[in-house]
């Protein structure tokens, strides 16, 4: 019996430490996405990108050339999807704003508007992972199997 009063202060001790270290994180995250301009552009972020992967020591050639093409082709395909969803938010915005609302095509269109945020999403984390492949970060297959698992937000959309 007292392992069990024992046991359950301890394990809440547990889950209380790791919640904190959580917290510690994703005010650290925060402290950092504060310091980013609201004014930032699409441009100023492939030229930030442009110059970390420059300015990164250990880096090859190879990975340099292969890491930059692979943000240009990112870069498009996320101006594409930007486009579609920029075409789809303005026929929503003429349908809601017309004398008689077409409720069955705003919910269509914000069902598409939905599915290209995702597919966003997607194209985001698919360069992250081709990134970690060019890097090299991974010791194992089950290691990054492991870590894109237990953070594939994906999941949540």
């Amino acid at each position: 019996m007292k392992k069990i009063k024992f046991g359950i202060p301890l394990i809440t001790l547990i889950a209380l430490l790791a919640q904190g270290c959580a917290h510690t994180v994703e005010k650290k995250l925060d402290q950092k996405e504060a310091l980013v301009s609201s004014e930032e552009t699409n441009t100023d972020v492939l030229k930030e990108g442009a110059g970390a992967v420059e300015n990164t020591p250990g880096l090859t050639p190879e990975q340099r050339v292969e890491i930059r093409s692979l943000w240009d082709k990112t870069h498009i395909q996320i101006a594409t999807i930007g486009q579609e969803s920029l075409k789809l938010r303005m026929v929503m915005i003429k349908d809601i704003v017309s004398p008689v609302p077409k409720a069955a095509e705003v919910n269509l269109v914000k069902k598409k508007i939905a599915g290209l945020e995702h597919e966003k999403i997607s194209v985001y984390f698919s360069a992250i992972r081709q990134t970690n492949r060019i890097l090299g970060r991974w010791g194992s297959e089950n290691e990054r199997i492991r870590f894109y698992h237990l953070n594939d937000l994906s999941e949540h959309i």
